[in-house]
C-alpha cells in the first residue's frame, strides 16, 4: 500500500503527516530502535536546557509565590516528571540513556519535595498553609507527573513523600476524583489524568498509618472512571491505565481497552481531540496505553499501524510536531527543543511516542536495562 503524505517544515525540521492508511506490514524492528535512538538526544539536550536556564522564569514569579517554592526551584511536569518517567522508561526497554541525567533529575524532584514537606504536614490541617501549597491550584496534576516520574525511577516511600500522600487525599473531590483549575492541554487537561495519576501516587506513597484511607479514596477514585463518560484520547487513555492501574476488573479494562481502540483513525494515529488531527502525543499515549493497560500487544494490526503512524511523521531530527493548545500560563522560555512555543506539547509528545516505540522491539540485552 503506498502512502500519500504531505510535507511540513517547522523551525527547520521536516514533519511527514500522513493522509491515507499506513501498511502495518512495512515495519521492521531495526527502524523502530533507530527512530527511540534519534529521539533521545534531543528529549535528553531539552531536560539540560530546562535545568539551565528555568530559574530566569523563577525569578519573575509574583511576590506571592511560598517560600517552599522559591526554595524547591523551579520543577515542572514536562520536563522533570514526564522526561524522567520516559527516561526511566526506556533504560527498562534496554536503551542507553544519560544516567548522570537521570540521576540529576530525580535529585531535583527529591530536593523539591523535601522543600515541599513541611509546609505540605502543615496544609493538612490549615486551611491557609493548603492554599500556599496549592498556589498554582494544580497540585494533582503536579503530584502526578512529579512523583510519578520519582515513582518510575525508583525512588521509595518516605517522609517527604508521606507528606505529599496525605495531603493528596486532602484535595480529592467529593466525588471520588482530583481536577486542576486552569486547562493546560495537552497534559493538564483531563480529569481522567488528574484522577488516574494521583491515584496511582497515592496507592505507591501513601504511609502506612493512612493505609485505610488510602484504600478508601482509591477505590472512590476507581469508581469515578468508571462512572464518568470520556470525551477525548487523554480521557480514553488514562481511565484505561487508571483502572488497570487501581486493579479494576478485567471486564472493566476489556471495555476500556474496546473504547480506546475504537477511535484509532484510518492514519494508523489517534487525535487529541475529535476534530484535531492525528498527532504524536495522543497516538504514543494510545499504543502505551493499549499496551501496558490492556495487555494488546505489539504484534496486533492496531499497534503496529500505530507505530507505523509514528514512524512515518518523525522528524529528520528525531523529534515530531505537536501543535500547542494552551494559553499562555507560566513565562515562555526556550529550552532547546525544536518548534518554538509548541517545544514543550511537541516534547511530551516525542516523549510519549518514543515509550510506545520502544515497546515494539526487544529489550536489548546488557548493562543499559
Amino acid at each position: 500500500m503506498r502512502t500519500l503524505a504531505i510535507t511540513i517544515a517547522f523551525a527547520g525540521s521536516v514533519c511527514v503527516v500522513s493522509t491515507a492508511p499506513l501498511n502495518a506490514q512495512e515495519i521492521d524492528a531495526g527502524r523502530v530502535r533507530s527512530a527511540v535512538e534519534r529521539a533521545l538526544p534531543p528529549i535528553q539536550a531539552s531536560l539540560k536546557a530546562f535545568e539551565a536556564g528555568k530559574n530566569e522564569s523563577l525569578a519573575k514569579a509574583p511576590p506571592s509565590l511560598p517560600e517552599a517554592y522559591r526554595k524547591a526551584g523551579c520543577i515542572s511536569c514536562h520536563h522533570e516528571g514526564l522526561g524522567l518517567t520516559t527516561l526511566s522508561f526506556l533504560r527498562t526497554r534496554g536503551f542507553a540513556i544519560d544516567e548522570g541525567l537521570a540521576r540529576h533529575e530525580a535529585e531535583v524532584l527529591t530536593h523539591a519535595y523535601g522543600e515541599f514537606a513541611p509546609l505540605y504536614r502543615r496544609a493538612c490541617t490549615d486551611e491557609d498553609a493548603a492554599r500556599q501549597a496549592d498556589f498554582f491550584e494544580d497540585i494533582a496534576v503536579q503530584m502526578g507527573y512529579m512523583l510519578g516520574g520519582l515513582l518510575d525511577s525508583g525512588h521509595g516511600r518516605d517522609a517527604d513523600t508521606d507528606a505529599a500522600a496525605t495531603l493528596l487525599m486532602k484535595f480529592q473531590q467529593d466525588d471520588g476524583s482530583w481536577t486542576y483549575t486552569t486547562a493546560r492541554e495537552p497534559m493538564q487537561s483531563s480529569d481522567f489524568t488528574t484522577t488516574a495519576m494521583a491515584a496511582r501516587v497515592l496507592r505507591a506513597y501513601a504511609p502506612e498509618d493512612q493505609k485505610a484511607r488510602a484504600d478508601e479514596a482509591i477505590a472512590r477514585a476507581r469508581q469515578w472512571l468508571l462512572d464518568n463518560s470520556p470525551e477525548t484520547t487523554d480521557d480514553l487513555v488514562f481511565r484505561l491505565l487508571g483502572l488497570k492501574w487501581l486493579g479494576a476488573e478485567d471486564d472493566d479494562i476489556r471495555g476500556a481497552t474496546a473504547a480506546l481502540r475504537a477511535v484509532q483513525r484510518e492514519d494508523g494515529g489517534w487525535a487529541q481531540l475529535p476534530t484535531s488531527r492525528s498527532d504524536a502525543y495522543a497516538t504514543g499515549m494510545a499504543l502505551f496505553a493499549l499496551n501496558r493497560g490492556g495487555g494488546v500487544e505489539v504484534t496486533d494490526d492496531a499497534y503496529r499501524r500505530g507505530v507505523a503512524f509514528l514512524l512515518e511523521t518523525q522528524a529528520e531530527d528525531g523529534t515530531w510536531f505537536v501543535r500547542k493548545w494552551a494559553h499562555g500560563y507560566n513565562t515562555y522560555f526556550d529550552a532547546g527543543f525544536p518548534y518554538g512555543k509548541s517545544q514543550f506539547s511537541s516534547l511530551a509528545g516525542t516523549c510519549w511516542a518514543s515509550m510506545a516505540l520502544s515497546l515494539a522491539v526487544e529489550p536489548s540485552p546488557g548493562p543499559a536495562r
